[in-house]
């Protein structure tokens, strides 16, 4: 698995610091090393980090075998921004996960942020994951 190391472009959208390094993986190149660790059986979901919708995305081979209601996008990374000031959307994906799957509660997400970041970092991580949760209910509902 190749790392793939990236910087923002300077005055991006979400305003994310341009000056930084960032490294990731390329889910691909995951699955092939690691297959267990890309689930793609008929019953999973996928919910995918970006303000793009999935036509847009162009991933139609990637979520056929998937039902129509279990794949989504959500803006978490941007969440992260308007609510954490920071690109750190685990809790945002948290709370679009409550939402998209519904076998998790939205309170039992939030307590659980509130117990691993108590106080304002805590509370604006619940925002986030609130945010994203009402975004992917109102798609659901759609």
């Amino acid at each position: 698995i190749q790392p793939v190391h990236y910087h923002y472009k300077a005055g991006n959208p979400l305003h994310l610091p341009s000056n930084s390094e960032y490294v990731g993986v390329v889910a691909q190149q995951v699955q092939k090393a690691i297959p267990e660790a890309v689930n793609r059986s008929r019953n999973g979901y996928l919910i995918v980090n970006t303000s793009r919708s999935l036509e847009e995305m162009q991933v139609d081979d990637l979520v056929a075998h998937l039902p129509k209601d279990h794949v989504t996008t959500v803006p978490a990374t941007e969440l992260a921004m308007k609510f954490i000031s920071r690109p750190a959307p685990n809790t945002a994906l948290l709370g679009a996960f409550a939402a998209e799957v519904g076998v998790v509660s939205l309170n039992s997400v939030c307590e659980a942020i509130r117990r691993a970041f108590p106080g304002r970092v805590g509370e604006a991580n619940v925002e986030a994951a609130k945010a994203a949760y009402a975004l992917v209910g109102r798609k659901s509902a759609a």
